[in-house]
């Protein structure tokens, strides 16, 4: 979705405020380096192979940041995938160095299950509309907890309705992805324009005025916040 430079600029000509690069996995490195690799090699010829595979994709990947900085004047957020921790700052630091103007780390296994094997993945590939809700929860209570962090809902993001929500609830900012695969960069357009429409027909003149107008504002009350999500969530259920 966000892999070369040329749909990346695509997305920013839509009208997307930034772009979240396509995450380098390095499950997908170790991968690679077993499938060249060769069990009779040599432990120092695994070594090199392991590191030379790690580079080349390290190096493709710096180089897709640096292209698209090129081409797109807003924010864009390089995204990593370790396994182990000693990858995590190396791949981080190069990454800025290369541009990258955030990094987004996930956490694919905490690594306190013995069993896990790198590159086992489990779930649905894209995420619905459903998916929201936990978002919803969470940003409704963090974001009057601590107030002084941006929040942005990920996952669920189906619709411009969703948007809006996410932004009452108190987000700063909504991240698409299982959307735009679904059908195209152009729902960009469609959605900005929803929202205008919704903000002039409420009498919004910015996002600020109602950003964060439904979260939980009195933090004494959160087990009833809480316990309204728990029954909205299990009432729908048949």
């Amino acid at each position: 979705l966000t892999d070369s430079a040329e749909k990346n600029q695509k997305f920013y000509e839509a009208g997307v405020g930034a772009i979240v690069l396509k995450s380098l996995f390095e499950e997908q490195i170790m991968l690679e380096a077993d499938w060249l690799g060769d069990p009779n090699m040599y432990p120092e010829g695994s070594d090199y192979l392991v590191e030379y595979v790690r580079q080349h994709k390290l190096s493709e990947y710096l180089e897709l940041i640096k292209d698209t900085k090129k081409v797109c004047p807003i924010p864009v957020i390089a995204s990593i995938n370790c396994y182990q921790d000693a990858e995590w700052v190396g791949f981080a630091q190069q990454m800025e160095a290369a541009g990258a103007d955030a990094i987004e780390i996930n956490i694919l296994a905490l690594q306190t299950d013995m069993q896990y094997n790198y590159g086992s993945i489990s779930g649905n590939v894209f995420s619905t509309g459903a998916d929201l809700v936990k978002a919803l929860r969470w940003i409704g209570i963090a974001s009057a907890a601590v107030n002084k962090l941006d929040y942005a809902a990920s996952g669920g993001i189906h619709s411009p309705e969703g948007i809006v929500k996410a932004i009452l609830a108190g987000a700063s900012a909504v991240e698409i992805c299982s959307a735009f695969y679904q059908n195209s960069y152009a729902l960009v357009g469609d959605y900005i324009h929803f929202l205008n429409l919704w903000m002039d027909r409420k009498g919004m003149k910015n996002i600020p005025q109602f950003k964060g107008m439904l979260n939980v504002n009195d933090l004494n009350g959160v087990n009833t916040f809480e316990r309204t999500q728990f029954m909205k969530y299990f009432s729908s259920k048949k």
